[in-house]
Order: C-alpha cells, then sequence, then structure tokens
C-alpha cells in the first residue's frame, strides 16, 4: 500500500480495507439466506426444517460468480507501480 498512497494515509487505507473484509462476511451471509428465502417453495422435511429445492442454492450461490468478476474487473482498473513509490514521502 505505500507505492500508491501517501505514508500518512497508509494505515487508514488498511484499517478501511480490513473492515470491509469482516463486515462483507456478515453481509453476504445475510443476502445468500434471502435469496434462499425468496426461492423456498414452503415445504418442510419435519417441523421447523425448511426442504430448499435445488434451484435456490443454484441462485443462492450466484453470488460467488458475481463477486469474483467484480473482483476481476475492479482488479484490471488498479495501476501498477512496479514496486515504485508514485507519491513522495511526508
Amino acid at each position: 500500500m505505500l507505492e500508491s498512497n501517501k505514508p500518512t494515509v497508509t494505515s487508514a487505507a488498511q484499517g478501511v480495507n480490513s473492515t470491509l473484509i469482516m463486515s462483507a462476511g456478515a453481509i453476504f451471509q445475510l443476502l445468500f439466506g434471502k435469496l434462499m428465502d425468496m426461492n423456498w417453495e414452503h415445504q418442510f422435511l419435519q417441523p421447523g426444517l425448511r426442504l430448499y429445492p435445488e434451484h435456490a442454492y443454484l441462485i443462492a450461490l450466484f453470488i460467488l460468480p458475481i463477486t469474483f468478476f467484480a473482483a476481476f474487473i475492479l482488479s484490471l482498473l488498479m495501476k501498477e507501480t512496479n514496486c515504485r513509490n508514485i507519491t513522495k514521502p511526508d
């Protein structure tokens, strides 16, 4: 991170990155559950135990290729510094 950020904001950038990584797990678990519930056909295996159809899992797991594709596109937009600082140290 030192190569593309000023040294004074490197800590802030790492803090935001860590926060996004940790919160993404909570957000995607909620999104996965919501997608599963949206495709539930109201069947129970036994009382209180939902039975989800196969397509519900396929739709919910489609989150993975979408996020991989978004990460790939974003990685192409990053500037390559070739291990050289592009900012002057403070």
